[in-house]
Order: C-alpha cells, then sequence, then structure tokens
C-alpha cells in the first residue's frame, strides 16, 4: 500500500517492533507519519499480497503530540491492525505533531467529516459541548489516576453519549493525565502564582481556576507553547510530563509542579459521520480497534511515566515537586472561585452528583 511521507518526518524509519515505552526517552525513531497536504510524491511500500483490496475508505488519524510520544506508537500500532483486519480496505494516514491544526481544528474537522479519528484531550472538547466542561474543574481527581477511572468507568457513558450527540465525536475514555504548571520556580503557596503568564487550553473555567490562583492564563494552542516559553511570551504552562519530554519543554522551564491541579481523561475521538456511513463489519472492526488503542496506552500509561519523569529529572535537570493533601488545601481553597463562576455559568445537571461521587471516590485512593 502506498502512503504518502509527512511534511515534517525525515525519512526516519521504525521496525514493526517498536517499543512503547521508549518512546518516553524522546530519541526512537518513527516511521514517517502522511501529508495532510499530498503534495509530495507517496513512499513505495511493500507490494500488497493477492488478497489485499484496493482501499475503500481512508482514515486520518491526528495528534497535536509528538512523534516520539507513546501515544504515537499506539497509533502506529492501530494503523497495523486496521488495515490487516479490513484487508486493506481501509487506510490509515497517522498525522502527528499538529499536522492537523491543533486541538480545535482536529475536532472541527471531525465534525465535518473531513478528519477521522484523533488522540488527544477532552479539555478542548468543552468548546464543542458543556458535557465536557466539568473535568476542567480544578482538583476534581485529587485521588489521581485510579480515581479518575472509577469515576469514568461509572459515569463516562451518559457522558460520552451528550458529547457526540454536541459535537459529532464518538468518545472512548483514555488517559491523559495531569496537567500541572510547569515554569522556573517551586509553587509553594497560592501567592507564588501571582503574576505568572501562564498558558492553558482555550477552556473558561480552567482561565477562571488560574486568575483565581492570581496568575496571568493565556489561552494557547499546543503547538505555540515551545516558542512561546522561549520568547517570554508566556512564564510558563499547563502541561504533563509526558508532553514536557516528548515536546522538550524542560529546555526552557525547570520546575513542574505536579499538584493535580487538573486531571484530564483525553479521548480518543472517531468522526460519528464517518463511522455511522461505513458498512458494519468495518465499523466493528474500527471501534473494537480503536478500544484496543486506548487499553494499550492506558495498561502502558503508569509505567512509562515513571521512566519518563526519571529521566527528566537525572539527565534533563528537571525538578519535580509534589504535595501532601495539607499543602493543597490553601490551594484548593483558593481556586473555589473557579467552581462558583461554574455554578452560574454552565448547564450540568449532573454536577452535584458528580461532585459527590468524587468525594467518596477521591477519598478511597488517598487513604490508601
Amino acid at each position: 500500500m502506498k502512503r504518502a511521507n509527512s511534511i515534517l518526518a525525515m525519512a526516519l524509519t521504525c521496525a514493526l517492533s517498536f517499543s512503547l515505552l521508549s518512546a518516553c526517552g524522546g530519541d526512537t525513531a518513527s516511521k514517517p507519519s502522511a501529508s495532510p497536504s499530498g503534495g509530495t510524491a507517496p513512499a513505495a511500500s511493500a507490494p500488497a499480497s493477492s488478497g489485499t483490496q484496493k482501499a475503500e475508505y481512508t482514515l486520518k488519524f491526528g495528534t497535536v503530540v509528538s512523534t516520539t510520544h507513546m501515544a504515537y506508537a499506539c497509533m502506529q500500532d492501530f494503523e497495523k491492525r486496521v488495515e490487516e483486519a479490513t484487508n486493506g480496505r481501509i487506510d490509515v494516514q497517522l498525522y502527528g505533531d499538529s499536522q492537523l491544526g491543533g486541538e480545535r481544528e482536529i475536532i472541527e474537522g471531525m465534525s465535518m467529516g473531513t478528519i477521522e479519528m484523533f488522540y488527544g484531550g477532552s479539555m478542548t472538547l468543552a468548546g464543542f459541548t458543556e458535557a465536557a466542561k466539568f473535568q476542567s474543574l480544578p482538583f476534581l481527581f485529587t485521588g489521581g489516576f485510579d480515581a479518575a477511572h472509577e469515576f469514568f468507568d461509572t459515569y463516562g457513558a451518559p457522558i460520552s453519549e451528550k458529547i457526540e450527540a454536541d459535537s459529532g465525536v464518538k468518545v472512548i475514555w483514555t488517559e491523559n493525565g495531569t496537567f500541572d504548571p510547569l515554569c522556573n520556580k517551586e509553587i509553594n503557596v497560592p501567592a507564588d502564582f501571582k503574576g505568572l503568564k501562564m498558558r492553558c487550553h482555550e477552556v473558561d473555567v480552567m482561565l477562571e481556576a488560574y486568575e483565581a490562583l492570581g496568575a496571568q492564563p493565556t489561552a494557547m494552542a499546543f503547538n505555540e507553547i515551545y516558542t512561546g516559553l522561549q520568547q517570554g511570551t508566556i512564564d510558563g504552562c499547563n502541561t504533563t510530563s509526558l508532553l514536557i519530554d516528548t515536546s522538550k519543554f524542560y529546555e526552557q522551564c525547570k520546575v513542574y509542579n505536579k499538584m493535580n491541579l487538573f486531571y484530564d481523561m483525553g479521548v480518543t475521538g472517531i468522526s460519528a459521520s464517518w463511522y455511522n456511513g461505513l458498512p458494519e463489519d468495518l465499523q466493528k472492526i474500527v471501534l473494537d480497534e480503536a478500544n484496543a488503542f486506548a487499553q494499550q496506552y492506558n495498561d502502558n500509561y503508569a509505567k512509562a511515566l515513571e521512566e519518563c519523569e526519571t529521566r527528566m529529572t537525572s539527565e534533563e535537570g528537571l525538578t519535580i515537586k509534589t504535595y501532601t493533601q495539607d499543602e493543597l488545601a490553601p490551594f484548593i481553597e483558593a481556586v473555589q472561585p473557579a467552581y462558583d463562576w461554574f455554578r452560574k455559568n454552565v448547564d450540568e445537571p449532573n454536577l452535584d452528583t458528580y461532585l459527590d461521587a468524587l468525594k467518596e471516590i477521591n477519598a478511597k485512593y488517598l487513604a490508601s
């Protein structure tokens, strides 16, 4: 099967035995992704077997993360499985490094049916549906990874149905981790945020939270962060450990204040209009393999995160500050105006149900 060369790739090749966890180090070669413009000549691939059919459908799978990010390795596995399972009827094309634009542009493309899949944060979906907005409340998942997954195992299905109805994106919940302040100083008390120009997602409740802490939040697309840090447009950014590593943000900022400020249960998204237009047999393959992609990523996330953080602290001079619950208490109190704002401005009828459930869930994991 022929596929286009990436406009950003440098003819790097990746063995099919690509290690998921080696992606954390940021120095493993990855096979080229497709070119969104289609302007370059396609690279020749191995001759198709006699049973392989000509592609009937194209599946453009985009993400803003680097091709060295663990998610991209999982995307490559997804590509191989889908093309084999469909006997070539679906041509999967991968686009990393924001080649299809920022997350907002990718989601817009999915709503219009010009992009078929993406991996990324559910926070950006808050710009398309209020059903995704509550997740951007600060300190919502103080119990961490396990608390977030238990919550979405219970409440995720109706939330994803509402997101699909509003945005045209089918959602499979996929780990995306804690988004915390990366800058060049330790944040010990809320007053330390005063005046810090912090990049965050284009989500109003997140902007409210940073303002409540005294920071100067700036909404900025992901692919603009590194330059913003380099030029001093921003002092820091709201990000994850894996993104710090694969995007090399540690070259500009040396302190990661890991306080569980925001926890994003990310998504593997499928364009509903495209999916609904597939024959039933291909629908099943795409949905099964999308779920397998999410499971593969979730299963390997914790180990990749640990290895990533160890490498950055030992080799890149990054300081990772952690907090006790007592140390977090004044921060949690400081962001309460963001909750007040949410209640007044967002139509989320289930908010109290979610908060009551999370109080119990978080307590369970904080005690363990």
